[in-house]
C-alpha cells in the first residue's frame, strides 16, 4: 500500500509514498476465444479475427486469421480450414492450411491435405491425405527472362 522513496530532506530519511500515486500498470492482454457449441450446426463460411473453438458441426470454409482454431473431440467440419494454428481432435473433411502449426490429436481424423511449417500427429490420429511441412505462402519462382 505504501512504498519508500528517496527524499531530499536534511534528515536523509526515506519517506513513504502512497501506491495510488504510482504510475498505472498496463492491463494484461486477454485472448478472446469464441466457440461454436456441440449442439450448433452451421452451413456457410465462417471467418474469425479471434481464437475459435468448434464443438458442433460446420459445413463450409473456416478462416481464422492470425489466431488459433480448435476442432474439439466429437466436432465435424466439412470445408477448407485456414488459421495461424490449428488443433484437430474431431473430424475434418477438407484441406488444412496453417501459417505456424497443425496438431492432430489422437482422436483427430482428417480427410484432406495438411500444410503448415510445423505438423504434430499424435499416436492414433488418422490422416487421409498428404502432409506438406512447407511455408504455405505462395512460392515466388524466378523464371528466366526471354530475349
Amino acid at each position: 500500500m505504501w512504498r519508500q522513496r528517496e527524499t531530499s530532506h536534511s534528515t536523509g530519511q526515506k519517506a513513504l509514498e502512497p501506491l495510488s500515486q504510482l504510475p498505472p500498470q498496463p492491463a494484461p492482454v486477454r485472448r478472446v476465444t469464441s466457440s461454436i457449441g456441440s449442439t450448433v450446426r452451421i452451413t456457410g463460411s465462417i471467418s474469425s479475427d479471434e481464437d475459435l473453438t468448434i464443438a458442433g458441426w460446420v459445413s463450409g470454409p473456416v478462416t481464422v486469421e492470425n489466431h488459433r482454431l480448435v476442432v474439439a473431440d466429437g466436432a465435424w467440419v466439412t470445408g477448407e480450414v485456414t488459421a495461424e494454428a490449428i488443433a484437430i481432435a474431431g473430424t475434418v473433411t477438407g484441406h488444412l492450411t496453417a501459417k505456424d502449426l497443425i496438431e492432430i490429436e489422437a482422436t483427430g481424423h482428417v480427410k484432406g491435405n495438411v500444410m503448415a511449417p510445423r505438423v504434430s500427429v499424435r499416436d492414433g490420429a488418422v490422416i487421409e491425405g498428404r502432409i506438406d511441412t512447407v511455408d504455405p505462402k505462395p512460392v515466388e519462382r524466378h523464371l528466366p527472362i526471354a530475349v
